[in-house]
């Protein structure tokens, strides 16, 4: 959204391009492939909490729509650029890395990672881990190898435990898996496959981020009417109480 966003108005896909971006280029063939996953079928996502996160988790100390508007939301982006990125440097000779540099090197210059909305810069420990390790899986995926290598270095002398922090943004790395594919070249049924694949991705990277909560990732349903004018189709995402005989109570959130 620095850079560039993509919506639906009037049913007319539109890429919105910031004309400060620094591969303005970039951010519409971005922008387009986005649109082209919604026409595919990707998902929009309900997020439900389900029940009480045990007193030690993360999640007692953030509202959950913030996590689910914030976090999850950059999380889900990385797993969609990870089906369009490698196609477009392949193709298009273009790749994320100048807007990520610069917006990484401006939090640099301030000291200081944004926490996606989940706490103020005072907030929780818990909540401003997650932010960081999550800052280092975009940075791993989408930034410059030059970037990667000042970054690591900021993120280990800023904090205090820099290091684990760094292994726990590699791990939700190895939890995504980039493609390199074409995907109007694909069959319906590899298109569903593809979808598929990306939720259990977007599954396997909630698991690590040690909620306390049971994680469960329902597969892709249609919807009645488009979310947003732009997602047909939706998939459930659920933080399910671990306890036996749970209390039953629902706190929902969702985007596409």
């Amino acid at each position: 959204t620095l850079h560039g966003t993509s919506r639906v108005t009037d049913g007319v896909p539109l890429a919105i391009v910031n004309p400060k971006a620094p591969d303005r280029r970039y951010v519409i063939l971005h922008e387009l492939m986005h649109h082209q996953l919604d026409e595919l079928g990707c998902p929009s996502l309900c997020c439900t909490l389900q029940g009480k996160a045990p007193p030690d988790s993360w999640l007692r100390h953030t509202q959950f729509q913030a996590l689910v508007r914030g976090l999850l939301v950059q999380l889900w982006e990385l797993i969609q650029h990870s089906r369009f990125n490698k196609m477009l440097l392949r193709v298009f000779k273009c790749g994320p890395e100048s807007a990520r540099d610069g917006e990484y090197r401006s939090y640099m210059n301030k000291g200081y990672l944004p926490a996606y909305g989940m706490c103020r810069r005072d907030g929780h420990p818990s909540l401003r881990r997650l932010a960081v390790a999550a800052h280092v899986a975009t940075v791993e995926l989408e930034g410059s190898e030059e970037l990667q290598g000042d970054f690591r270095r900021f993120v280990n002398m800023t904090y205090q435990n820099g290091h684990e922090l760094y292994a726990m943004g590699e791990k939700l790395v190895g939890c995504i898996g980039g493609k390199d594919i074409e995907l109007l070249r694909l069959s319906r049924k590899e298109i569903d496959a593809e979808m598929a694949a990306m939720l259990s991705d977007l599954q396997n990277v909630i698991e690590n981020l040690d909620s306390g909560m049971r994680i469960k990732v329902g597969p892709v349903q249609p919807l009645k009417e488009k979310f947003n004018g732009r997602c047909s189709t939706v998939s459930h995402v659920d933080f399910c109480d671990m306890a036996a005989d749970p209390i039953v109570t629902v706190t929902a959130g969702g985007f596409g």
